[in-house]
Protein backbone atom coordinates (compact mmCIF):
# COMPACT_ATOMS: atom_id res chain seq x y z
CA UNK A 1 0.00 0.00 0.00
CA UNK A 2 2.84 2.37 1.23
CA UNK A 3 4.79 1.59 -2.57
CA UNK A 4 1.70 2.68 -4.18
CA UNK A 5 1.40 5.88 -2.49
CA UNK A 6 4.92 6.96 -3.64
CA UNK A 7 4.55 5.38 -7.18
CA UNK A 8 1.49 7.67 -7.21
CA UNK A 9 3.44 10.76 -5.58
CA UNK A 10 6.04 10.34 -7.64
CA UNK A 11 3.99 9.74 -11.20
CA UNK A 12 1.71 13.36 -10.00
CA UNK A 13 5.35 15.45 -9.16
CA UNK A 14 6.40 13.91 -12.63
CA UNK A 15 2.90 15.55 -14.68
CA UNK A 16 3.63 18.63 -12.52
CA UNK A 17 4.43 22.25 -14.56
CA UNK A 18 8.34 22.25 -14.85
CA UNK A 19 8.67 25.13 -12.29
CA UNK A 20 6.86 23.24 -9.52
CA UNK A 21 8.63 20.20 -10.51
CA UNK A 22 11.97 20.73 -9.26
CA UNK A 23 10.55 22.61 -5.52
CA UNK A 24 7.82 19.59 -5.25
CA UNK A 25 10.47 16.70 -5.79
CA UNK A 26 12.83 18.09 -3.15
CA UNK A 27 10.25 19.09 -0.32
CA UNK A 28 7.71 16.02 -0.50
CA UNK A 29 10.09 13.54 -1.55
CA UNK A 30 13.73 14.59 -0.25
CA UNK A 31 12.10 16.66 2.65
CA UNK A 32 14.33 19.89 2.24
CA UNK A 33 13.11 22.86 3.99
CA UNK A 34 11.83 25.73 2.64
CA UNK A 35 15.24 27.39 3.75
CA UNK A 36 17.32 24.97 1.72
CA UNK A 37 14.92 24.43 -1.10
CA UNK A 38 15.12 28.40 -1.57
CA UNK A 39 18.97 29.10 -1.34
CA UNK A 40 19.31 25.83 -4.02
CA UNK A 41 17.43 27.28 -6.63
CA UNK A 42 17.97 31.22 -5.55
CA UNK A 43 14.62 32.26 -4.64
CA UNK A 44 12.83 33.42 -1.63
CA UNK A 45 11.61 31.12 0.91
CA UNK A 46 8.10 32.61 0.55
CA UNK A 47 8.59 31.74 -3.34
CA UNK A 48 9.33 28.55 -2.12
CA UNK A 49 6.63 28.04 0.16
CA UNK A 50 4.20 29.41 -2.30
CA UNK A 51 5.50 26.66 -5.28
CA UNK A 52 5.24 24.21 -2.97
CA UNK A 53 1.90 25.32 -2.08
CA UNK A 54 0.78 25.60 -5.79
CA UNK A 55 2.28 22.12 -6.37
CA UNK A 56 0.63 20.24 -3.19
CA UNK A 57 -2.90 22.12 -4.94
CA UNK A 58 -2.46 20.73 -8.15
CA UNK A 59 -1.37 17.08 -6.55
CA UNK A 60 -4.68 16.84 -4.22
CA UNK A 61 -6.93 17.89 -7.05
CA UNK A 62 -5.23 15.10 -9.85
CA UNK A 63 -5.04 12.59 -6.87
CA UNK A 64 -8.67 12.83 -6.01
Amino acid sequence: MEDDIDTELLNAIENLPQHLRGVAQMHFVENNSYTEISQQLSITQASARKRVQLAREIIKTNCE
